[in-house]
C-alpha cells in the first residue's frame, strides 16, 4: 500500500463527456488479434515453391544413416538427405561436416535449415507453424530444460531466415499435398514427428513414452497411402508407415508441423516413369 499523499485539486478537474468515455471504453475492452493461421500447401503449392516437376521418376536410393546419441536423430537425417540434393559441391558429406554445420546439441528443426545451407544444399524449403519459440512448450516435459536457454539463438536464426539466408515459409503441408510430391521421387523430407504416435501401432503402449518426444525422420518415398522412410534410431533402413498414421505423428503438439523438403538433384539419374495404374 502507498503512503504516498495524493491531492485532489478542483481547479483541474473537468465532467468527462460522451466521447471520451467510448473512447476510455474501446481501450479497455480492446481485445488481443487473433494469430492468422499458417497457410496450408497442397501439392500444386509444394511443387511450386520447390520448382519441381509433377512427373514421376525412381526415388534416390537413401543410405540408411543411425544416430550415434539420443540427440542427433536429425543430424542423421541431414546426413542421408544432402547426397540427393542440389549442392554446389558434390564433395562427400561426412558426420563431423554435419556436427559442425549444425553448431549445437539441442538441436531445432531451423539448426537442421542452416546445416543444409552450409553444407552447399541449394533447393529446399523449411516449413513450420511457428517462426520462433511457441512459450506453450515450457509445459513439455521434451522442451522444458532447453526452451529458456535456446530461445534467443533460435529468434536469431529466424531473422537470419526470414532475411534470406534460409528458405522459409510459414505454411505446413497438407496431408495429401505431402503424398503427392513424395510419390513423385523428387523429393525428401525431413520430418518432426512425435515419436509415440510414429511406433503407436508397431510397440506395446506400455514402451512408448508418456508425453511428447521430438524425433526426427527422413520421408523418402511413397506408393499409394504408404509412405516408405528412414529412421535414424531404427535397425531396419527400409521402413513404411500409413499416410494417416504419419500425418497424426507430424501435426501432433510439439511438432510445429515441421518439414524441410530438399528438391532431389535428378541431373544425372532421373528417368521418368509412366503413371503408376490404379494408384491413387
Amino acid at each position: 500500500m502507498s503512503t504516498a499523499r495524493t491531492e485532489t485539486r478542483t481547479s483541474s478537474w473537468r465532467t468527462p463527456t460522451l466521447r471520451g468515455l467510448r473512447q476510455s471504453l474501446s481501450v479497455t475492452r480492446r481485445t488481443k488479434q487473433p494469430v492468422e493461421e499458417p497457410l496450408q500447401l497442397d501439392a500444386g503449392g509444394l511443387r511450386k515453391a520447390l520448382a519441381i516437376g509433377s512427373d514421376l521418376i525412381a526415388s534416390p536410393t537413401v543410405d540408411h544413416v543411425r544416430q550415434q546419441r539420443a540427440w542427433d536423430c536429425g543430424l542423421a537425417c541431414v546426413l542421408m538427405a544432402a547426397p540427393h540434393a542440389r549442392r554446389q559441391t558434390k564433395s562427400e558429406v561426412k558426420w563431423n561436416d554435419v556436427e559442425k554445420a549444425c553448431g549445437t546439441r539441442s538441436v531445432w528443426t531451423v539448426d537442421l535449415a542452416f546445416a543444409l545451407r552450409a553444407l552447399g544444399c541449394r533447393d529446399f524449403l523449411f516449413l513450420t507453424k511457428t517462426t520462433g519459440c511457441d512459450p506453450s512448450y515450457a509445459r513439455l516435459a521434451f522442451y522444458r530444460r532447453d526452451l529458456g536457454a535456446d530461445s534467443t539463438r533460435i529468434q536469431s536464426l529466424f531473422r537470419r531466415a526470414q532475411n534470406g539466408e534460409v528458405s522459409v515459409k510459414r505454411a505446413v503441408a497438407t496431408r495429401d499435398g505431402l503424398l503427392e510430391v513424395l510419390r513423385t521421387g523428387r523429393v525428401l523430407a525431413i520430418a518432426l514427428v512425435d515419436l509415440r504416435l510414429l511406433h503407436a501401432r508397431a510397440a506395446r503402449t506400455s514402451l512408448l513414452p508418456r508425453s511428447y518426444t521430438g524425433h526426427y525422420v527422413l520421408l523418402v518415398g511413397a506408393e499409394g497411402d504408404r509412405v516408405r522412410y528412414r529412421d535414424p534410431a531404427a535397425d531396419r533402413a527400409e521402413l513404411v508407415i500409413d499416410a494417416d498414421d504419419l500425418h497424426r505423428a507430424r501435426v501432433a503438439h510439439g511438432t510445429d508441423e515441421d518439414l524441410i523438403l530438399v528438391a532431389v538433384d535428378t541431373s544425372e539419374t532421373a528417368e521418368a516413369l509412366p503413371p503408376i495404374r490404379g494408384v491413387r
